[in-house]
């Protein structure tokens, strides 16, 4: 089991590696991803992408709660501004720290990609801070998301970095 999902861990992370430029939209909702960069289950990808929906509208929000509860109960944070947070309740304290003090512009992926019970998200974001000159202060970046389906069909997030 532990090599299957390193061997998988380690596709997902070559494809997201060798994935093309991606053209960020300006926009305050979750764009959908370009139709030819989708792969596997449609239902799959689509159920995928409305983890991404969700993050964003609770994050436009701030409930870090609901953020937090669209991640498995081992899954990794991973972000270059707060140490990495393992578990839910981590999770939750790093996006009660993060959230208030930033507004998510736009987060658009470029790559869906499903196999199985496994899945993964690649794409940009941009955000800005809310605190101090806010023009200055838009950040633009990569974002993976890794995920699991649940046993009840749903998907989960198990890695995120951004």
């Amino acid at each position: 089991m532990y090599r299957k999902l390193l061997s998988a861990s380690f596709l997902i992370a070559a494809s997201a590696c060798s994935a093309g430029k991606a053209t960020p939209v300006d926009s305050t909702t979750a764009a959908a991803p370009a139709a030819s960069m989708s792969a596997g289950s449609s239902s799959d990808s689509t159920a995928i992408d409305a983890i991404r929906v969700a993050w964003l509208a609770a994050a436009n929000l701030k409930d870090a709660d609901v953020i937090a509860a669209l991640y498995e109960d081992d899954a990794v944070f991973i972000s270059a501004d707060a140490p990495p947070a393992t578990g839910k309740a981590e999770i939750l304290g790093t996006m009660k720290g993060m959230i208030p003090v930033s507004r998510i512009l736009s987060i658009d992926p470029t790559t869906v990609v499903s196999s199985g019970d496994i899945g993964y998200e690649f794409g940009t974001f941009t955000d800005q801070a809310l605190q101090g000159n806010p023009t200055q202060a838009k950040t633009m970046g990569y974002f993976l998301v890794t995920a699991r389906k649940q046993a009840d069909g749903s998907w989960k997030i198990t890695k995120h970095v951004s």
